[in-house]
């Protein structure tokens, strides 16, 4: 065998064993969009719920359905669960995570702290309109983790919080990264797509998420078998990304403990997880869902 055939195919063979992950994790990802496609073709427009809001007035709004604390690897609906706590205070909502004191004593799985929120369900965009989620978001000090607002497929988690057994798991939206952790290079505020767990990601610019920042996430229709997704920052644009399309679904709020990070660039950007361990708060401001009609 001529070396010129044989160092090639070794190399081949090396790279796929490296980036095994990452190829299984693209795949998946590309089955996972064509399934999404296939779905909606022929499923024709749907009606929209009536456009809602939460302004954190008193108490948290009818809207948030579900309602999740993940801790020590139970869930519970809170207000207070293990580490993670979410509280209405002064037109506010707040989602805190408190320190673990036997966080390095637990194995990994028992490690993720989450508080999250999930409601406003049954939205899809259409020829004639898009759907468009508005808050207001701020990182407290010392903010690590992922914090954000993002559209799902509507029941992507079970009614008791947890993730459907082998489910996938799609999103886009707003996240916010802590400085710890980065996703292709990003963090801070970021636009996030996921499509059966596979991230993609692009930064959303110099923003200050210790400040105050209004976000908008977008769906419009392109077509039966593509929508697009657009993020806006105080009213300028800041990402586009075309997506499959998800059906009908559902908002997410949520602030966790989780450490991203991605391989390194000779390895095809596998992500990485593991958490940390800390004292944050992550502040939200009148959430709200709406349809809004092309002229």
């Amino acid at each position: 065998m001529k070396p010129v055939v044989l160092i090639p195919s070794l190399f081949i063979v090396m790279f796929m064993t490296i980036n095994y992950q990452a190829i299984l994790g693209l795949i998946g990802a590309k089955i996972e969009a064509w399934r999404l496609r296939e779905n909606a073709a022929g499923m024709g427009v749907l009606d929209n719920p009536p456009d809602a809001a939460d302004s954190f007035e008193n108490v948290l709004s009818n809207a948030w359905e579900t309602r999740v604390i993940n801790g020590s690897g139970m869930v519970n609906p809170g207000p207070e669960f293990s580490s993670g706590k979410f509280e209405v205070k002064d037109g506010s909502l707040f989602l805190y995570l408190r320190r673990d004191p036997d966080f390095e004593n637990k194995p990994p799985s028992k490690r993720y702290n989450n508080v999250a929120l999930i409601g406003f369900r049954g939205y899809t965009p259409a020829p004639d309109r898009d759907i468009v989620a508005r808050a207001n978001m701020q990182a407290g000090a010392g903010f690590f983790g992922t914090a954000g607002i993002v559209f799902e497929p509507v029941h992507t988690l079970q009614q008791d919080g947890a993730f459907r057994p082998s489910a996938p798991f799609n999103m886009f939206g707003a996240s916010i990264i802590g400085p710890e952790s980065e996703i292709y290079g990003n963090s801070g505020a970021v636009c996030s797509l996921a499509v059966n767990w596979w991230p993609s990601a692009s930064s959303l610019g110099d923003i200050d998420v210790y400040e105050p920042h209004t976000y908008e996430v977008r769906l419009q229709w392109l077509s039966e078998r593509s929508w697009l997704g657009v993020i806006t920052v105080d009213g300028t644009e800041r990402c586009r990304m075309e997506l499959p399309p998800f059906g009908p679904v559902e908002l997410q709020i949520w602030s966790d403990g989780y450490f991203l990070s991605t391989s390194p660039w000779w390895k095809l950007h596998t992500p990485r997880i593991s958490f940390r361990n800390g004292e944050k708060y992550f502040r939200f401001d009148a959430v709200e869902v709406r349809t809004e009609y092309h002229q």
